[in-house]
């Protein structure tokens, strides 16, 4: 690509000449250069004040300058795919507490099945990884909820069903029996809560819920690793809310401690809101055959093997 090209979208991305000046290690008067230059060309691309915006000739640009950095992407992954004859290299994003549950199913299976193709695991949000993989840095995204994006593929996995967890001490305390299939409505409002963040996927659901329901949540310790709310619950710091892939971790905890401090995972009355399990792929790109198989051995895995709980 064009090095004015790959300037321009530097400025886009750091929405600054002077930041993207110095992450380019340049000056902001070089980079100025450029980008005039493009602008004789094309025409105005942003307005710089008050606020930086694309015009619409910037954002038609900077779209068709992510679509090609895509494609040359591509090309170089399938042509050196081709030389090196059955070896490869693969860019994963995924966020971290989703990689310490998910890839201990997937990788050794892989890696015995493919020894020759190399992980390239990147850990981000989901936000994060989600515009790499639309700017070509990123041949794959494991993801939950994110089916609306026309630039993605969505290979669905499975529904991932979201679960009340408590001590069974703290669930007597609050005369729940931890015996029962389910938590009802009415006794929610009786515990402590582990929340995640609100911006958080399963905390809008949450929050959600509650609000349809009328019920009100006593939040004490806001957190969003999964694994680290599962272990204060275990310490009895509060009730809290985790995905059924969690559920495998929680077993592992429950070893651990004394019986009054094992964890009960209890479905919610009629709560009907869960998480869609995904890998995402660039809809322009073609996949290579490392891509697919580790696709295949992904779905293999966590649909018809370890995950099914």
């Amino acid at each position: 690509m064009n090095t004015s090209f790959e300037y321009f979208m530097a400025v886009v991305e750091e929405e600054s000449i002077s930041r993207a000046a110095q992450k380019l290690f340049l000056s902001p008067q070089n980079l100025n250069n450029h980008i005039h230059r493009l602008e004789k060309a094309y025409g105005t691309l942003f307005i710089r004040k008050p606020q930086f915006q694309l015009t619409p000739v910037g954002q038609m640009l900077y779209q068709t300058l992510q679509q090609i950095a895509v494609l040359e992407g591509n090309l170089d992954a399938r042509i050196s795919e081709y030389k090196m004859d059955g070896y490869g290299y693969l860019r994963i994003g995924i966020h971290a507490t989703r990689a310490r549950v998910l890839l201990p199913y997937v990788v050794p299976v892989f890696q015995r099945k493919y020894p020759a193709i190399f992980l390239d695991f990147v850990y981000k949000s989901q936000e994060e990884l989600e515009q790499l993989l639309r700017n070509g840095e990123l041949d794959v995204v494991v993801a939950v909820d994110s089916d609306s994006d026309a630039a993605f593929i969505c290979h669905r996995l499975f529904q991932e069903p979201i679960f009340f967890v408590a001590t069974r001490q703290i669930l007597l305390d609050n005369g729940v029996d931890p015996l029962k299939e389910k938590i009802f409505t009415s006794q929610m409002s009786r515990f402590q809560y582990m929340l995640s963040p609100p911006k958080s996927r399963i905390r809008k659901k949450i929050d959600l819920f509650c609000k349809e329901n009328g019920i009100s949540l006593y939040e004490n310790v806001r957190i969003s690793d999964y694994e680290l709310q599962l272990l204060l619950a275990s310490e009895g710091v509060g009730a809290c809310f985790c995905p059924r892939m969690l559920l495998r971790r929680m077993k592992e905890i429950n070893r651990m401690v004394s019986e009054e401090n094992r964890l009960c995972a209890l479905p919610i009355e009629n709560f009907s809101y869960s998480f869609d399990l995904c890998l995402l792929t660039h809809r322009l790109v073609k996949p290579t055959s490392a891509l697919r198989n580790f696709i295949a051995v992904f779905q293999k895995e966590l649909v018809d093997g370890a995950m099914n709980l």
